[in-house]
This record gives C-alpha cells, structure tokens and sequence, in this order.
C-alpha cells in the first residue's frame, strides 16, 4: 500500500491522540483546538514517523503517479524499512533532481508548511488547503554526486 501526504497527519502525543483530516478541503475540527505557539514546545511526528526537524537518513526512488514536484517514495528511514511508501516532496539547498531508476540515500529532516485555497475561497480547487510535507536534504550519500 502506498501512503502519500493525504488524508492523515498525526501529531506528537503531547498535543494529545489525534487525528487531524487534511482532505477533503475542509478539515475535520479537533475535540480540543491546537494552538500554533503549542508546536514550537512540542513538535509534531510527520509523516515519516520521527518529529519534524530530527535528523534522518531516508533510501526511497523517484515517485510516480503524484501530484508532487520532485517527489521522492521512501521506503527506509534510518535503516528501518517502512511498512508502507511515503510520497514525500524532496526540497532544500542540496536537493537533487531526482531521476528514474536510481535508488537515493539522504540525509535531512522532515518539515512542512500549509498551503492551497481554503475551501471557502475556492471549492474545487485541485489542491485545497492543507499541510504539505518535504523532505530539506542536508546531504547526498547516494548516488554520489
């Protein structure tokens, strides 16, 4: 099965268990609101698993069939196979373009930011607003550059 950034983003359970939906547009409301100043104490797991901002060592291939620029299907994070691909956006000062049949090790950090139209500006927009993870490469390993 292969998971991409929708419809899950699951926060640190110092936020409190839960889920936040993130598609369709308009998110499902959590039991108890989360205010942004609460992130910077307690930082959310992204979608790779460890808290965003960490040090990670990814091994993944050139994703196809998304809707991402320069995405990257990870399928190991710290030499600990994944049990499900994660579609994930490859950004930062040493991000590479990413090609076909090449497998990928890098170093970096998971972050993100939100973005889209809300859906009550635009109701059918193809990318509404929601999170979007990337992966900031700090660091080629593989293929050498």
């Amino acid at each position: 099965m292969i998971r991409t950034l929708g419809p899950m983003v699951l926060f640190a359970s110092v936020l409190a268990p839960m889920a936040v939906s993130l598609w369709p547009s308009v998110a499902a409301e959590p039991e108890k609101p989360i205010r942004i100043s609460e992130l910077i104490v307690a930082r959310p797991i992204g979608l790779l698993g460890n808290r965003l901002g960490k040090r990670i060592v990814v091994e993944g291939t050139l994703a196809k069939r998304v809707m991402l620029a320069n995405p990257i299907a990870i399928t190991r994070v710290d030499d600990r196979a994944l049990a499900d691909v994660v579609n994930i956006e490859v950004t930062g000062d040493k991000a590479l373009k990413l090609e076909n049949n090449i497998n990928y090790k890098l170093e970096g950090y998971e972050s993100g930011a939100f973005g889209g139209y809300p859906g009550w500006l635009a109701p059918e927009a193809q990318q509404p607003f929601q999170y979007h993870a990337s992966f900031v490469v700090t660091r080629v390993i593989a293929p050498a550059e």
